[in-house]
């Protein structure tokens, strides 16, 4: 399901409604493709709309990859990763997240790797667990709070004197 504005959403709220209502298959019935959804998004990516603050991507997957779409590798693999992150960047994204949870702990972080990914990072900088912006989630329902803290939102200034009441 897409948002409005050309398949964008330009509001936080209605796209934690899109995600809230997503649900997974389960690790035993269906294969897991990364391969298959970085091509979906290479392949009807479109530019957003005017006006964005940020432009970023959201990777979730519940399992580690386990099909090909047809590269011949299980998951992002060498000039796939480097193809990914040359995607990023000549279309003017700020971030990429790779978000993992239930069939997916700490130990798959490294599958997750290749498709974060953060302004001037190259293919292979790091290794998966020290990389900030893959993320493995303990329960998933975290996972609205976890994507809400990802975008960085203009704050609103706070003034005063925090001394003033100081002994």
């Amino acid at each position: 399901d897409s948002g409005a504005n050309g398949g964008w959403y330009t509001n936080l709220a209605d796209a934690m409604t899109a995600i809230n209502g997503l649900s997974s298959s389960g690790s035993g019935t269906y294969g897991t493709d990364y391969d298959a959804a970085l091509q979906a998004v290479t392949s009807n990516f479109t530019a957003p709309p005017a006006g964005g603050d940020q432009l970023v991507s959201m990777f979730i997957s519940d399992g580690e990859p386990n099909e090909s779409n047809g590269t011949g590798s299980d998951g992002i693999i060498g000039g796939e990763e480097t193809a990914w992150i040359d995607f990023l960047e000549a279309n003017g994204f700020d971030n990429s997240y790779a978000v993992g949870y239930s069939g997916l702990d700490s130990s798959g972080a490294g599958f997750l790797e290749p498709i974060a990914w953060t302004e001037g990072e190259g293919s292979s900088t790091h290794s998966g667990s020290d990389d900030d912006n893959v993320i493995i989630l303990d329960n998933v329902e975290d996972l609205a709070d976890t994507l809400t803290s990802t975008v960085t939102a203009t704050p609103n200034p706070v003034t005063g004197n925090v001394l003033a009441n100081d002994d």
